[in-house]
């Protein structure tokens, strides 16, 4: 509204909730409205997260959490992500209600997750201010994600990656990010990533790939579709695929993509 792209206002419609779990259930975990803290929830198989509409999730670090130092900039990382689902299966995370990463210093840990689960739902939620990758999904199979929205402008805020992942479909979702928006990698040699698709999905990448295949390919990936999906603002990379390892990367496509680049004095100096 100001003319600039530091702050602006994001107004998202949802799909009406159709399934909304009873917080007297004991398989389900509920934050009703209001503010919570959260400093990491391991969930179980056949568990259901839910964040009611009105619901504010801050992530914040454990009390005498000890990081990590690395990196070029010797940042500290801390282990685990803020909801983490590691080797299990039939989970649901749902809502309208936000998970929010203000409180956590960059670069210190995902807000989701997904790590060797099976046949697992994510729907609705908003994802806010993650200080690294909003939500990884790695070593997977059978994966659902409709309707999330992410927003951060920090380094290395990648969206959804599907890494070393097979089986996933990825739906109606936005994310702007400082980094990959939807891409798809393979970081552990003998895991491919494959049959994989990106719908609908909306693209405002500060820096990075909007969408495709990026960096990491130490095995095969293939059967990958991005149909239908919109880059309203792309600064580097709309679409993509950088094969930086040694495996190979086939039957790609990307069907029906539009492309937005930035408006700014700097880019029509260069169009010129």
């Amino acid at each position: 509204l100001d003319d600039s792209d530091k702050e602006p206002l994001h107004l998202f419609t949802h799909y009406p909730e159709t399934e909304i779990p009873s917080p007297d259930d004991p398989s389900v975990i509920y934050f009703g409205p209001g503010e919570h803290w959260l400093n990491g929830l391991q969930l179980q198989s056949g568990q259901t997260l839910y964040l009611h509409g009105g619901a504010i999730v801050r992530a914040v670090l454990p009390a005498g959490a000890e990081g990590k130092q690395g990196g070029v900039l010797k940042l500290f990382s801390y282990p685990g992500p803020v909801v983490e689902v590691t080797g299990e299966t039939d989970i649901r995370i749902m809502g309208r209600g936000i998970l929010d990463g203000s409180l956590l210093p960059h670069p210190a840990k995902n807000l989701i997750r997904l790590t060797r689960a099976k046949r697992v739902l994510i729907e609705g939620i908003l994802l806010r201010n993650s200080p690294n990758w909003h939500l990884p999904i790695v070593a997977s199979e059978d994966i659902t994600v409709i309707g999330l929205n992410g927003l951060s402008g920090r380094l290395n805020s990648d969206g959804i990656n599907c890494v070393s992942s097979e089986r996933v479909v990825v739906r109606d979702c936005f994310i702007r990010g400082h980094d990959d928006s939807f891409v798809v990698k393979a970081t552990i040699p003998e895991l491919e990533s494959h049959s994989i698709l990106y719908d609908r999905c909306t693209a405002w990448n500060d820096w990075g790939y909007a969408f495709g295949i990026s960096y990491e390919t130490r095995a095969r990936i293939s059967q990958v579709v991005f149909r239908d999906c919109d880059v309203i603002f792309g600064r580097h990379w709309p679409i993509g695929v950088h094969v930086a390892d040694q495996e190979t990367v086939e039957d790609i496509l990307f069907d029906r993509l539009t492309v937005a680049y930035p408006q700014d004095s700097t880019v029509k100096e260069m169009n010129r």
